[in-house]
């Protein structure tokens, strides 16, 4: 496999197509759940996620990654090893979280019951076939999203049906937990080798050596990216952290979808075609990355202009104030595209940096966080999150720029653009007396 504009864009395409159904399946989710569960309990699905999405990454030694850079990726003995140790893995993490629920429920004042539920899922995911990991290393992207879009349908429904009868936030642990089961037994009907317990030392040494970076930059990752919902989530009252994770939510799709692009294509590209100049590398990412991020910065541009009313259109009074929010979140959004971008990139050839722009993310954040919400509240966790993502560009940007692979130009001409249509879409709303989106700021402490 090579480098090639068609094979990025086809991908691409395949990948925002499956995405565009799974953001309507999730986004149709919170919205119903949004109907039924008062912003206290949506505050306690918040808390939920973020504490069960960070065991799961303790420990995470990039299996997937593994299996895509590895030169013997295809190998029966190298995949079983893999599968061995994410069920190792699997079941260390549920011990762990089984064993600081107690601690979680007296910070979080959330039933303790509930975080032992939860503790389940990191054994359950650890129960599926590496035959998805196969399915990015060969860049099967149609496969692999249709497999991910029917498992977030059938979650979806056994949520649903579930809330309707069960008002509670059980409803929602319910629903993750025959998710996760769904999706790990629905893996194995994939193409795949036999699966057997094997453990081949030289395979382990491999995995080791290249995971410890993703080990790193995994734990870097979630804390910078999540430090606002375990901070916020003590510091505020439940039902305002609730509209928060709402906006938070939304305001995270962009970069998961850029995520899920260059995972799922650019790395795997570019890890087949190490042997490749870097000027080639850039003559054949630059254009369809151009055209890319154009129709992401008109998408972000809309967006960010008329949050408030996609808010207001979607959810009721309660969430009113997650309009002017998702607007700020939307900018540090397009930060955290472009980084991710630049982070695909770099992993194939300097993967310390993913984990080096984590750490300074984390660090802005943090200080963030504290000086920001002394002093404006949310309005001050919403600046430190964009804060958090500049300092992270600039990191990967740095680190590009080491390694001959910068887009710079590109990035700037095309953050300028955006700002352009922002202040051309404002223009409009104050022409038809629509006011701003950001219009319902606020600068109190909580």
């Amino acid at each position: 496999m090579t480098v090639g504009g068609k094979t990025i864009l086809s991908g691409a395409a395949w990948t925002f197509v499956t995405y565009a159904i799974s953001m309507s399946i999730r986004l149709g989710s919170n919205v119903v759940l949004s109907r039924f569960l008062a912003p206290e309990l949506m505050g306690v699905m918040v808390i939920i996620h973020t504490i069960r999405v960070g065991v799961e990454l303790f420990s995470d030694l990039g299996f997937e990654q593994n299996v895509v850079g590895s030169e013997a990726g295809r190998d029966k003995d190298f995949l079983n090893t893999i599968w061995t140790m994410q069920l190792i893995r699997g079941l260390f993490l549920a011990l762990v979280f089984f064993s600081i629920s107690p601690y979680l429920s007296s910070i979080y004042k959330v039933d303790s019951t509930i975080f032992y539920a939860v503790a389940f899922v990191p054994l359950i995911n650890a129960m599926a076939s590496t035959s998805i990991f196969s399915l990015v290393k060969d860049v099967q992207v149609r496969k692999r999203y249709t497999f991910e879009i029917c498992c977030e349908i059938l979650t979806f429904v056994v949520t649903m049906a579930v809330v309707w009868f069960w008002r509670d936030v059980w409803a929602i642990v319910i629903g993750m937990l025959c998710g996760v089961a769904a999706r790990s037994s629905l893996s194995y009907l994939l193409p795949h080798p036999p699966h057997r317990l094997l453990l081949v030392k030289r395979h382990v040494i491999e995995i080791f050596r290249f995971g410890r970076w993703i080990m790193m930059s995994s734990v870097l990752m979630y804390a910078s990216v999540q430090i606002d919902k375990i901070y916020l989530g003590n510091a505020l009252p439940l039902a305002i952290f609730g509209i928060y994770g709402l906006a938070r939510t939304i305001g995270d799709l962009p970069s998961v979808l850029a995520g899920r692009i260059c995972y799922q294509i650019l790395f795997p590209v570019i890890s087949a075609s190490r042997n490749l100049e870097d000027a080639a590398i850039i003559r054949a990412i630059g254009p369809p990355r151009m055209k890319l991020l154009l129709l992401g910065c008109i998408g972000m541009s809309v967006g960010i202009a008329w949050a408030d009313y996609a808010v207001w259109i979607l959810y009721d009074a309660r969430y009113s104030a997650a309009g002017w929010m998702l607007s700020i979140l939307l900018g540090g959004a397009w930060l955290a595209v472009l980084s991710s971008l630049n982070e695909a990139v770099l992993l194939s050839r300097m993967p310390a940096f993913q984990g080096i722009s984590s750490a300074a993310r984390l660090v802005a954040m943090a200080i963030g966080l504290y000086i920001g919400t002394s002093y404006y509240g949310v309005t001050g966790a919403l600046g430190a999150v964009v804060a958090g993502e500049f300092c992270r560009y600039l990191v990967l940007s740095f680190g590009q720029y080491k390694a001959g692979l910068t887009f710079m130009r590109q990035d700037f001409a095309l953050t300028a653009l955006l700002v352009l249509l922002v202040l051309c879409w404002a223009e409009f709303r104050y022409a038809l007396g629509l006011g701003s989106t950001l219009d319902g700021l606020n600068f109190g402490v909580q």
